[in-house]
């Protein structure tokens, strides 16, 4: 039977925990897309998302940005988002069907290092496409959305 993880609102001291304590990979991918920790965390007045817990350890904040008619998908972990995959991939799809719903005219797209392989599987499961990239310097960052049944 897999853990169970305990969702709440976004919350600051565990959006602070999980980006202290992100996956190497996150972090590279933050770093590519020029962001820093410091910079992350003033961004968090305009996230809207969840932080999860697994026995009061932060484990993941998730969530998105809002823009004109477009909703700016993030996803942040520790190492330990390993063991909560399925409840995970049942949460995102929910929060992405609900702003779909809310507003059906609006993209959803996520931004992702080409070398993230958990990530593009998993952003695949969840019907992410690609439709465009970038490169820093030498590595690719590439520009997905969710493509509607």
């Amino acid at each position: 039977m897999q853990a169970k993880l305990q969702s709440q609102p976004l919350q600051f001291d565990h959006y602070e925990y999980v980006i202290d304590n992100m996956r190497h990979w996150d972090h590279m991918e933050i770093m590519l897309q020029g962001f820093t920790k410091r910079k992350l965390l003033k961004m968090f007045d305009n996230l809207h998302g969840v932080s999860a817990t697994h026995e009061n350890i932060p484990v993941l904040c998730a969530g998105y940005q809002t823009f004109p008619n477009i909703f700016w998908y993030w996803f942040i972990a520790t190492p330990m988002v390993k063991d909560f995959f399925k409840n995970i991939t049942r949460e995102a799809k929910q929060m992405i069907e609900h702003n779909e719903k809310s507003n059906p005219d609006a993209r959803h797209i996520v931004q992702v290092w080409n070398k993230h392989n958990d990530s593009l599987k998993w952003l695949n499961i969840l019907n992410f496409k690609p439709f465009s990239s970038f490169f820093v310097g030498n590595e690719e960052i590439l520009l997905v959305e969710r493509k509607r049944n």
